[in-house]
């Protein structure tokens, strides 16, 4: 079905292509005055090549099934969170307010601190903006918190993995 199309097959996320589709959308809505608070999040998983260069591009598919767990269970059926690239996401709000939009700031900060800083954000929110404008504005966020977590995250991230490893290992000792 051209549902499944719009599928990222390894998350089960909307792709590059549905995103495509959402902006074009989202700019006649916009244009028009059918829509007029959106907000965009946009998420670079930290440190996936790090991952895929300790342990394997099977334990980088996992990180990135395991980020965008996280994104579903902060967003819920609010908007639609699309993998737009390897590494790369972006949640695209309607019609949400300045205040829910802080409530899903708060709500993702605790998830992505719980989970040793797993991606860097960018919030971008606007009315009757231009909806390019405002992915970019979200885009530079995200690489100036980028900017600020490298080379702080590595050390987390394989210790965890680790961890990971060591309970695999030791259950199938036991069996």
């Amino acid at each position: 079905s051209s549902e499944l199309l719009k599928r990222d097959p390894m998350t089960l996320v909307k792709n590059r292509a549905a995103y495509e589709n959402y902006k074009l959308e989202l700019n006649g809505k916009m244009k028009d005055g059918e829509l007029t608070n959106i907000a965009f999040v946009m998420f670079d998983v930290n440190d996936l090549k790090l991952m895929n260069d300790n342990y394997g591009h099977v334990a980088g598919d996992d990180y990135i099934r395991k980020f965008a767990e996280i994104l579903r269970q902060v967003f819920d059926d609010n908007g639609s969170i699309c993998r737009i690239s390897g590494d790369e996401f972006i949640v695209l709000l309607y019609d949400i307010s300045r205040d829910k939009l802080d409530e899903f700031k708060d709500n993702l900060d605790k998830a992505i601190s719980i989970n040793n800083r797993v991606a860097s954000v960018g919030y971008a929110y606007g009315e009757k903006i231009a909806v390019m404008e405002l992915i970019k504005q979200a885009e530079q966020e995200m690489y100036d918190d980028k900017n600020k977590a490298r080379n702080k995250l590595g050390e987390a991230l394989i210790a965890d993995y680790q961890n990971r490893i060591g309970d695999i290992e030791a259950q199938e000792k036991e069996e």
